[in-house]
C-alpha cells in the first residue's frame, strides 16, 4: 500500500508598505488567506467577530513570536511593547499591535 501526502500552503497577500498597511482595515483584509476557523483567533488575525472585534495582525510590527490571547488581544515577546498602553504588558488592549521597544 503506498500512502500519498499531499501539503497545500496558503500563501499570504505581501504587505504593500503603504500608509494605511497598518490599519484595522487592511489588517482584515489579509484574512482572506486564512481558514474561517482561524480568523480572529491566530497573531495574524486577531480580534473575533463574536466580541465585536475587528482582526489585527499582532506580529505586523516584526514580533514574529507575538500570539493571539482568547481571540482577544495580543500578547508580546520580550523586545515588544503594545502600540498603545492597556492591559498588564506583555498583553496588549483589543485591536493594539505589538512594535519595537523603543
Amino acid at each position: 500500500m503506498v500512502l500519498f501526502l499531499v501539503a497545500c500552503a496558503a500563501t499570504h497577500p505581501a504587505d504593500d508598505g503603504g500608509a494605511d498597511a497598518g490599519s484595522a482595515a487592511s489588517d482584515a483584509g489579509r484574512d482572506a488567506w486564512l481558514d474561517p476557523t482561524q480568523v480572529g483567533q491566530v497573531a495574524t488575525s486577531c480580534g473575533a467577530a463574536d466580541q465585536g472585534l475587528v482582526p489585527v495582525d499582532c506580529t505586523a510590527g516584526g514580533d514574529g513570536s507575538a500570539f493571539c490571547v482568547f481571540g482577544n488581544h495580543c500578547s508580546c515577546s520580550p523586545g515588544f511593547v503594545c502600540e498603545r498602553p492597556g492591559f498588564v504588558m506583555p498583553e496588549c488592549d483589543p485591536g493594539a499591535r505589538c512594535v519595537p521597544t523603543r
